[in-house]
């Protein structure tokens, strides 16, 4: 079973190296992360009313919380996922459309594979949300992702990916504590630079944190913000 962030099929080559590498994984005890995953989808909110995202979010701050990361300590995913673990293998593939895949089963892993060549990849911010984004596969995923040939081409659950998103954003900086920084700034930009720092995460983070927290920005914040992601018309 697998779960990736990717965003189209890989091709065959690609395919036949990162079977190569699941194949590698042994078989890992991970019984904390195993006990984690059991209280997890206990604590999942469920109901018309609770999209993806907000499952994401409850379920990061559910973490946070057991892990003793208050909202404003920074959380390293990459060593969250060493000490539950989790093997964690690099390779670089011919294509960027892929940033990593998790992988499980009865006789390998559980294992995280990161694409170094992941369009996401590049900067170490993005390393950190790739990581986070894995580690909400390996906890709400498990029972319910899909086997790994599917995975590999290109199938994904997009509720899945959006709490998968969500989660990982939120792990990485709680939406409070970007909503409260940005509320009170004169200088967003600068503020934004300092919570990238203080974080580890890429300035879209910041702004999407920011703006989806139920904190009231001004409109020159708003504008601010809304130049550093991506996609603005969604903003």
């Amino acid at each position: 079973m697998a779960a990736a962030r990717l965003a189209a099929p890989l091709p065959t080559t690609d395919t036949a190296q990162m079977l190569r590498a699941i194949r590698a994984a042994v078989r890992e005890n991970t019984s904390t992360l195993d006990a984690l995953t059991t209280v997890a989808l206990q604590q999942v909110p469920e109901g018309p009313e609770w999209y993806p995202y907000d499952q994401g979010y409850f379920v990061a701050d559910w973490l946070r919380a057991q892990i003793g990361a208050a909202s404003q300590d920074p959380v390293n995913p990459e060593e969250l996922l060493k000490w539950w673990g989790v093997q964690i293998q690099t390779l670089k593939l011919s294509t960027d459309a892929v940033d990593a895949v998790a992988s499980w089963g009865p006789r390998h892993g559980p294992v995280v594979i990161v694409n170094t060549a992941g369009v996401h990849n590049s900067s170490r911010q993005g390393l950190r949300a790739t990581y986070a984004h894995e580690i909400a596969h390996l906890i709400l995923d498990r029972t319910t992702a899909l086997p790994l040939a599917e995975v590999l081409g290109g199938r994904a659950a997009g509720n899945t990916e959006e709490r998968a998103r969500a989660f990982a954003a939120q792990l990485l900086l709680p939406k409070e504590e970007a909503g409260r920084a940005l509320a009170d700034t004169t200088d967003p930009a600068q503020t934004v630079r300092i919570l990238q720092r203080r974080y580890g995460v890429s300035r879209e983070i910041v702004a999407w944190q920011a703006r989806n927290s139920d904190i009231h920005l001004s409109s020159e914040v708003h504008a601010a913000l809304r130049s550093f992601v991506s996609r603005p018309w969604r903003f």
